[in-house]
């Protein structure tokens, strides 16, 4: 009578989310290591963006748009 789909979720549909960039400009503007983490990974750039983020939030913000829109 009723058929199921089954629907699979595979890695490359997740990587297509963290790749779409209006999605990590806004997670610039309000969490910037957060953006830097999804863009980048954990590294120098994290760090960096982090140490931003204590000295003063802006130049994070803009630390993290320059990232996420190479």
């Amino acid at each position: 009578m009723f058929t199921q789909k089954k629907y699979k979720i595979t890695i490359n549909e997740g990587a297509e989310i963290m790749n779409n960039k209006v999605l990590l400009i806004i997670l610039s503007i309000l969490l910037a290591p957060l953006a830097v983490f999804l863009k980048k990974g954990a590294g120098k750039d994290l760090i960096i963006n982090i140490v931003l983020c204590f000295v003063f939030y802006i130049p994070a913000v803009i630390h993290a748009l320059i990232l996420v829109t190479k």
